[in-house]
Formats: structure tokens, sequence, C-alpha cells
């Protein structure tokens, strides 16, 4: 008798000594191996399963139990092209390279069906994986991503953006262990800040264009915005709970540099809708109407003039502003015109020839630099030299 269990648990463990994932896969919500439903494998099985493919935590665990964990692998599996384990990792700091990491994972190819779907009814392998409530399933998917190495993650996108300079010097490839309850609370500080800014941007009276103007020198919140700008798709998922209006402007409109002229727009055309309305009840009141086509017409004038001096006051703004940049650039262009001479006639002086060359050298870059400076300012650079 024992000699016959031994040879069964013999059997079992050969059968499923080399198999892998491309055994398996789901027909409805139930998945299979072999094409046969996991739920008729023996206990034994499934253990023996369990250990070669390296799905951890199933010590002790019931047939059930063991059968809702291969479930949750294969499908984070099939979704994100990872295994599902989950590094239990002790409480990590969030860095600054952290944020744009993630989000450069949530709106990736790979993520951003499953980051549009937050919040969607979920599937019966989800409720059976008990993983619905936080979209556990999702960021544990995030969470792998995340500590691994992957270009698409450790690099800055849109580098040719100017706001986002200073983020060259930060090192996207550290990799903190966070765990997926860290990173969702990441995400959520991130959206929350997001969603402030474009209240702020789409309801705000001043003439900033600049959707930076109103992130309150978070970079990361302008960071989301141009990933929005690339995947408009995702809008929704960021903004879902903000007012009508405000959701309406960010997806119609999801450049960052969207005037506030929008809502300014509406309330003028409120405005009209209502003395409209108030003529078709007074028609029949000839000196009634005159009034009302009289106030009509002071608010269209009035609306007209509050457009003209807003759009001067913008472009003095820009004017003054080119004026500050080119002053601070012909400072430059000043300060290097003097240096070049003053090296030049030390270099007359100079006879170590190590020396020499390095001041030669020091000279050429300060006169490409000065260069490049007069090109700026249209300067015939050649004339100062």
């Amino acid at each position: 008798m024992e000699a016959a269990r031994q040879s069964d648990n013999i059997t079992a463990a050969s059968q499923f000594d080399n198999i892998t994932w491309a055994a398996f896969s789901n027909v409805g919500d139930e998945l299979t191996v072999w094409n046969q439903d996991v739920k008729s494998l023996k206990y034994r099985d499934l253990r023996a399963v369990c250990r070669q493919l390296k799905v951890r935590g199933i010590k002790n665990a019931t047939k059930e139990q063991m059968i809702k964990k291969l479930a949750f692998t294969h499908q984070v599996k099939t979704r994100y092209g990872m295994t599902a384990e989950v590094l239990e990792a002790s409480p990590t700091r969030k860095e600054p390279q952290c944020p744009f990491r993630l989000l450069n994972i949530l709106f990736s190819d790979k993520f951003a069906e499953g980051f549009s779907q937050l919040g969607n009814v979920a599937s019966r392998s989800e409720l059976d994986s008990g993983k619905v409530a936080n979209n556990q399933l999702f960021w544990e998917g995030v969470q792998e991503a995340f500590q691994g190495q992957d270009p698409t993650i450790d690099n800055l996108r849109f580098d040719d953006d100017e706001v986002l300079q200073e983020l060259h010097y930060i090192d996207f490839t550290k990799i903190v262990p966070h765990d997926w309850k860290k990173l969702r609370s990441i995400w959520k500080q991130i959206n929350s800040h997001y969603k402030e800014s474009l209240g702020r941007f789409t309801q705000s009276g001043t003439h900033s264009s600049n959707f930076f103007d109103f992130c309150e020198g978070r970079l990361e919140t302008y960071y989301l915005r141009r990933h929005l700008e690339a995947r408009p798709d995702l809008t929704g998922t960021v903004v879902a709970d903000l007012p009508e209006e405000v959701f309406m402007e960010s997806t119609s409109r999801p450049s960052s540099t969207i005037s506030s002229s929008t809502k300014r727009k509406k309330d003028k055309d409120s405005e009209i809708a209502d003395a409209i309305r108030d003529l078709k009840s007074c028609w029949k009141d000839p000196e009634l109407n005159k009034k009302k086509m009289a106030t009509l017409q002071k608010q269209e004038e009035r609306w007209e003039a509050e457009q003209l001096f807003r759009q001067q006051d913008y472009a003095l703004k820009q004017q003054e502003e080119a004026r500050k940049t080119r002053e601070h650039i012909f400072n430059e262009w000043e300060k290097l015109q003097r240096n070049v001479r003053e090296l030049g006639l030390a270099l007359e002086t100079v006879s170590n020839p190590l020396l020499k060359r390095d001041m030669e050298s020091d000279l050429v870059i300060m006169i490409n630099k000065k260069n490049q400076l007069a090109s700026m300012l249209n300067l015939n650079s050649s004339n100062f030299n």
C-alpha cells in the first residue's frame, strides 16, 4: 500500500517536472492546463505544479487556495508578461525618481489598458483571487515592473521640454523596492494634485497659458500632463471625478497651452443666452424690447473690450519676458567678450607650453559660447572677435 502511494507521488512529480506557463490557458473564466480544468487536478498534482512554476505562498494551502493562486499568477503573467511574485520589503521612502518611473509604467503600452480599466467591474478570476477592492491585481503587476529594468521606464520622456530640464539630473535607473500599496499611494498623491492644478488651470482668470504655472512647482504633476497629451484616451481615468466642465476642457483640449479664456467665453455666452430668452418673453412690448436690445449690445461691447484688454495685457507680458531674456543673454555675451580679450592678452605672455595649450583650449570654448550667444541675439559675432 505504502509502495503504491510512493509510486503515485513519483508519477505526479515526474509528470509536472518540466511544466511551464505555456501549458496553461483560459477558457472563459476557468484556468486549464493541458486542456483540462485545473480544478480536476489532485492536491499532490497542484503542489507539484506550484513547486515547478515557483509559485510562492502555497505552504499549508488548501486545494482551492492553490487554484486561486495559479489563476491569479497566470492572469498577471498573461496581461503584463511577468510573474506575480510580490517582494516582501520593509517600508520604503519615496525618492525623486520614483513618481516619474511610476508614470512611465502606467502610461506604457503594457499597462495603459489595465490602467484605463481601474474601477471597472472585476472578472470572475479577479473576484476569486480576493484582490479586487484596491485593484491589487493591477498594482502588483506595476510593482514588479517598477522593480525591474526597462529602457522605457528608466529614462526621461519628453526630454526636449524646457520645463523638465532639471529632471536630467535625476537617476531614473535607481530602483526603490516599493510594494504595490506604496506605489498606489504615490499615484493617488500625483493624481490628487493634478486634479487641483487642472481645476485652477481651467477656472483661473489669469492670462497664463502654460499648465506648469498652476502646478505649484511640482514637476511630477506637469509630467503627468505631458503623458496625457501623448495618450489622451487615458484622460477619463485621471480626471474621472472632476466637474463636467473641467473634464470636457481636459479631454477636448489636452495641450498644456490651453487658455483660460474658455470659461470666460462660457460666461459671456450665458449672458447673451439669458438676454435672448428675455427678448423672446417681451416681444409684445416695444419699449421693453428696446431696453433689452440696448442691454444686450452693452454686454457684447463690454465683453469685447475685456477681451481686447486681456489680449493687449498678455502681449505686453510676453514682450517684457522677451526683453528680460534678451537682456540676460546680452549681459552674458558682454562678459564672455571681455574674458576672451583678457585671456587672449594673457596668452601672449605665457611661455610654458602645457599652460599655453590649456589656455588656448579654454579660449576656443569661450569663443564658441560667445558666438552662440551672438547668434541668439542676431549679432554678427565675427565683428567682435
